[in-house]
């Protein structure tokens, strides 16, 4: 259960105030190692249980789920080859990992349906859900409670384990990004607003059947969210990666991309099984690619570091210099450029 304090509205969670990087401040540091080609519609990574699973779109449109595996060329096995549920009738238009088995959603001419399916491929059961016939939900996910959630352009719904929808909740303005299930069955919201100024906000929000929470961390920073260890959240910003407990509202720091030497821009998303085992698809030479992340003991520095700090105006920008930085730091053996967003501080205008 979440604390009396978080629900009660206690001050959102922000990202260590600090501009130190994360390395001096775990103590680990990551590289970056492994190249294993993906399909250019690869757009989705997570565990189930210790098994590493990727999401993609076919040709024909359906979202399929592949087994990252790891086998001797004898076995004459193909490490990505989509998991084919027999049985399925209708368009899979989402798939995401509940407690042991996978859960697609597929749409019929009677509506929509949730199909639980084994890490094999073989089909467990399935749910229709009442009065979906017009639901196109593109992120979903099953909660502790086996409820379902789907989120689509017009806002999220929920349905019962039966398959009875319980809550309707309008996104009122915000659009959503995606749903993730956490380790301890609660289900996160990550959304994202433009202002009428024009400056965007974001929100990461516990749902359940009853209501939406107020953001969890602070609204001007959005943040893609993935299933972290130990029930903890991962978040995150394009310039780091952070744990967050939703219990306590304590965010940590995880790494930093450009100090990973990982364009932010280029990323796509994050499947993290331990601290010791995270795994990323990124775009690499004008492809996608599954790339490991390995922790290490962080070593003292041998380069000059160079502290950038910047508060810019728009996404573009930042994209554009974070590219840069990670372009500067490979290329040279004597200077590091470290960059810190004051976008993310309390008071980062003014410092």
């Amino acid at each position: 259960a979440l604390s009396v304090a978080l629900l009660c509205g206690a001050v959102p969670a922000v990202v260590p105030q600090t501009t130190q990087s994360p390395q001096e401040q775990t103590g680990f540091s990551y590289w970056i190692t492994g190249s294993e080609p993906l399909p250019d519609s690869a757009d989705g990574l997570f565990f189930l249980g210790d098994r590493l699973f990727y999401t993609a779109t076919a040709d024909s449109g359906d979202r399929i789920a592949c087994e990252m595996r790891h086998e001797t060329k004898e076995s004459g096995a193909d490490a990505q080859e989509p998991l084919a549920p027999e049985g399925l009738k209708g368009t899979v238009l989402s798939i995401a990992p509940g407690d042991g088995v996978l859960w697609y959603c597929i749409k019929a001419d009677a509506g929509l349906s949730m199909v639980s399916v084994s890490p094999e491929g073989s089909v467990i059961g399935k749910t229709p859900l009442t009065g979906s016939e017009t639901l196109y939900p593109y992120s979903v996910a099953v909660g502790g409670d086996g409820c379902f959630y789907l989120l689509d352009v017009n806002g999220l719904k929920v349905y019962s384990g039966s398959g009875v929808r319980v809550a309707d909740f309008p996104m009122s303005g915000e659009q959503g990004i995606g749903l993730v299930t956490l380790g301890g069955g609660q289900v996160l919201l990550s959304t994202r607003e433009i202002q009428s100024d024009g400056i965007p906000q974001g929100a990461v929000k516990l749902v359940n059947t009853e209501s939406i929470s107020n953001s969890l961390t602070d609204k001007t920073v959005t943040y893609r969210v993935y299933r972290g260890w130990d029930g903890l959240a991962l978040l995150n910003d394009g310039g780091g990666l952070y744990t967050l407990d939703i219990e306590t509202g304590e965010m940590t720091a995880v790494l930093d991309w450009i100090d990973s030497s990982q364009d932010p821009g280029t990323l796509v998303s994050v499947g993290a099984y331990s601290p010791e085992h995270i795994y990323l698809i990124a775009g690499e030479q004008e492809t996608l690619k599954l790339r490991n992340l390995d922790q290490v003991p962080a070593e003292p520095e041998t380069r000059t570091v160079v502290n950038l700090g910047c508060y810019l105006g728009s996404d573009a920008q930042t994209s554009a210099l974070n590219s840069l930085a990670v372009a500067y730091n490979t290329s040279q053996d004597g200077v590091r450029v470290h960059v810190v967003n004051y976008h993310n501080y309390t008071a980062g205008y003014d410092r």
